[in-house]
């Protein structure tokens, strides 16, 4: 089982208005029965949508520059767990 079948790296170059991104982990293999979604590292404070969907809009407002590490822990219907990780950087 893995929780993210990719790594997403996104460059956005404007930081002074409010920016959104969409990430996915409904791709997740296995028979996903939770999600959760957070922060792990990042120069700045994120908010996200659904914490506990597949599918999570992550937002800030006058976003810091720099590298965010977004993670994403999944359980299965067995109750086995798994991380994965999608890093998003902003840039000026």
């Amino acid at each position: 089982m893995r929780a993210l079948t990719f790594i997403s790296v996104l460059f956005l170059s404007t930081c002074s208005k409010s920016v959104t991104v969409k990430l996915d982990g409904s791709k997740s293999t296995g028979s996903i029965i939770s999600w959760h979604w957070h922060l792990i590292s990042g120069p700045g404070t994120v908010t996200f949508d659904r914490i506990d969907s597949s599918v999570v809009n992550v937002s800030g407002t006058s976003i810091a520059t720099g590298i965010y590490i977004i993670g994403l822990d999944v359980v299965d219907q067995n109750g086995n767990k798994s991380t994965g990780t999608a890093t998003v950087t902003v840039t000026k």
